[in-house]
């Protein structure tokens, strides 16, 4: 017997060839026979931070600058922008405020990228702006 190739399944037995693609949001290693497998030894459903394609042999981390609360993703537009004044500085994350840390204080983080305080202003620990000083 050969077992399916990954990012396949064969759903029925005696076949020479796969019979069906891995589902969106789904992957499958070899010798899957569900095209959702509920194996672990066979794939498996999409985790949080991840997105899967229809065949898709591995689960695509998220990009840097993304995260991914749900199961199941099939599209890397499923990862949503980071958090103002939050950072995510890498891939695969499923929460951004527990797997990220806040932007340091004497700066401000308006989109994923640390920028210092400009003079006249003041930047707190997790500022997605300045804060202008008072007169």
């Amino acid at each position: 017997m050969i077992p399916c190739e990954p990012g396949k399944a064969c759903t029925t037995t005696g076949l020479g060839v796969s019979d069906a693609d891995c589902d969106a949001g789904a992957y499958c290693l070899s010798g899957a026979t569900l095209t959702t497998p509920t194996l672990a030894t066979e794939g498996g459903t999409c985790e949080a931070g991840y997105f899967c394609p229809a065949a898709s042999v591995q689960q695509v981390p998220c990009y840097l600058g993304t995260f991914n609360p749900n199961t199941g993703s099939t599209a890397d537009t499923d990862c949503g922008a980071c958090t103002a004044g939050m950072t995510c500085n890498s891939r695969g994350l499923a929460a951004a405020v527990a797997a990220n840390f806040s932007c340091a204080a004497g700066f401000y983080c308006p989109v994923d990228v640390e920028i210092p305080c400009e003079a006249g202003n003041y930047c707190p620990s997790g500022s997605a702006a300045m804060t202008p000083c008072a007169s």
